[in-house]
């Protein structure tokens, strides 16, 4: 289930001063005509951010802002909305969320052959508005046994391989990116059974709302013979009309076998 699905969970309303400041940005005052952000309050935001910024960060914040100025003043007024309200999305997110979860039972998102890296994306539209895109990567380097501690005689001759698997959940609005939740594990295998789970993180990949914090619980990492696996935790914050935050959490996870095959999940909490 893409990890839009916890903007339509609601645990929980906290009240919170006009003036509200998030991991995500600078302060916001939440007052500013009627309680709302507005086009003009969002692009400032936009600009903070790319000054702050170096490297790709800035450049997709950069890219970001000029799709959303280039959107036509009807959809910018939408897009807002958007953002201000995100139970204007609870229906459209509901759909696109079944149809995600439908594919990812269907197959693996990535499974890797005889090249070194593979890569796996599915959009689901629900209109013209919102898409939600999951997409699976994995990268697979060769590694010789005798650079290791591992015996032969436990495991023969076979070559062991160094596989990173990733999963990506993302939201659009009219194509412009919104969202971005990112997880990934690494693992050593040598065809016939997993070896070990070297390493793993989980994180906000992008983050074009300044009503929307996030928080990350430390990632576990585990493995049997035939899988190594990654999970984590997210809560989401949503500064809503300078009167509240909703709360969501979702699990985050990834995980890939022998066979190199990468599949990954966010489950609401």
């Amino acid at each position: 289930m893409a990890v839009v699905a916890i903007l339509t969970t609601v645990i929980g309303t906290t009240s919170i001063p006009a003036f509200a400041t998030t991991t995500n940005g600078t302060l916001i005052k939440s007052s500013i005509k009627n309680n709302t952000l507005t086009k003009d309050s969002y692009i400032s935001w936009f600009n903070e951010k790319i000054k702050k910024s170096t490297g790709s960060e800035k450049a997709d914040l950069k890219t970001a802002l000029s799709q959303f100025k280039a959107l036509t003043k009807e959809k910018q007024d939408k897009f807002i909305e958007y953002l201000n309200n995100p139970e204007i999305m609870s229906n459209a997110i509901k759909t696109a969320n079944n149809a995600v979860k439908q594919e990812v039972k269907k197959s693996s998102l990535a499974s890797l052959n005889s090249s070194s890296q593979s890569t796996s994306n599915k959009v689901f539209k629900y209109n013209d508005d919102i898409k939600v895109t999951v997409s699976s990567n994995v990268e697979d380097t060769d590694k010789s046994n005798k650079s290791n501690s591992i015996s032969k005689s436990s495991y023969g001759d076979a070559q062991e391989h160094k596989v990173t698997g990733t999963y990506k959940d993302a939201i659009t609005l009219f194509d412009v990116d919104v969202f971005q939740a990112i997880i990934w594990v690494k693992y050593t295998h040598n065809g016939d059974e997993v070896l070990s789970v070297d390493d793993g993180n989980a994180y906000t990949g992008k983050n074009y709302s300044p009503l929307l914090d996030t928080n990350w619980s430390d990632v576990s990492l585990d493995y049997n013979s035939q899988k190594a696996w990654a999970t984590s935790d997210v809560t989401f914050s949503l500064i809503w009309k300078g009167l509240g935050v909703k709360y969501g959490s979702a699990e985050l996870g990834v995980q890939g076998d022998v066979n190199k095959n990468i599949e990954g999940w966010t489950t609401p909490q």
